[in-house]
């Protein structure tokens, strides 16, 4: 077993302010476990990022950006029933806000976060990359608004912070409402991403470079223009965020969610869900 931490903080060169963090998880393609998800939000709120950085790059070890939530953690949640309803549903609420938590740390940090994204951001994963300020990834990227797949609506993040970033509302309900895959093109098209390259390789460098022309500007200009950017819609995200918690806290108390991680779900086929 490996002794690397699941999140990786490093300073690229040691004559710039720029950090990459990695998600260092790859052998489960970084699905985020309840200990990924507290290092993320380890990494995003303390030291170096918070004092030294001036950009940050967000990347994932080995073949995939990140596979969303790990399948065992969204059991643990779904699993976890207390006397009643309403008691089951307001520990899911803590539980389901910690997890934001997370994701607006990445957000609302101080500098610019750029991700570069490689095959998989699938789910939570693509609530993770919406809340970079900037997204590039490689020509085999593939994103998913995965949640409803599995008896959820996405409740990290990406749902209030997709349709102002992407051009076509459009395209973004139809992503939520089917769990589609999207391709790097498709993704391009509506803007999703900013930029695709060839390989992972190229998409890490490219992002690399964006970071260091970034870090040679103003920090105090830089910090004031992402906090321009960001402010507007910061309320509204926090009550969106809130609304979704409360909504899962019902929503992972039904039958759909074992059905669609276990069994036919696990195996590729279709699950068969009770009536509305």
């Amino acid at each position: 077993m490996s002794s690397e931490p699941l999140v990786l903080v490093r300073q690229v060169d040691t004559d710039t302010h720029v950090y990459e963090v990695v998600l260092n998880r790859p052998r489960k393609k970084n699905a985020l476990s309840a200990a990924l998800l507290e290092g993320i939000e380890v990494a995003f709120t303390t030291p170096p990022l918070t004092t030294l950085a001036r950009c940050v790059v967000l990347t994932g070890a080995g073949s995939d950006f990140c596979s969303g939530i790990d399948l065992q953690t969204l059991a643990e949640l779904a699993g976890n029933q207390r006397d009643d309803t309403a008691r089951t549903a307001i520990e899911l609420l803590h539980s389901i806000t910690r997890m934001q938590r997370v994701v607006t740390a990445i957000e609302t940090l101080r500098v610019p976060v750029v991700a570069a994204i490689q095959k998989g951001c699938i789910g939570a994963g693509l609530d993770i990359a919406s809340a970079a300020d900037v997204r590039y990834c490689s020509a085999d990227a593939v994103f998913s608004i995965k949640e409803v797949a599995v008896g959820i609506a996405a409740d990290l993040g990406v749902l209030q912070r997709l349709p102002p970033a992407v051009a076509s509302s459009s395209a973004v309900r139809e992503w939520a409402y089917t769990g589609r895959n999207i391709t790097s093109q498709e993704a391009l098209q509506w803007g999703l991403v900013s930029r695709v390259e060839a390989t992972a390789e190229a998409c890490r460098a490219a992002a690399l470079a964006l970071a260091r022309v970034i870090a040679s500007r103003s920090p105090v200009a830089v910090l004031g223009t992402k906090e321009a950017l960001i402010s507007e819609r910061r309320y509204l995200n926090e009550q969106g965020l809130r609304n979704m918690a409360w909504m899962n806290g019902a929503l992972l108390q039904s039958t759909d969610v074992l059905a669609a991680i276990s069994g036919a779900g696990k195996q590729g086929q279709t699950p068969v869900f009770s009536k509305l």
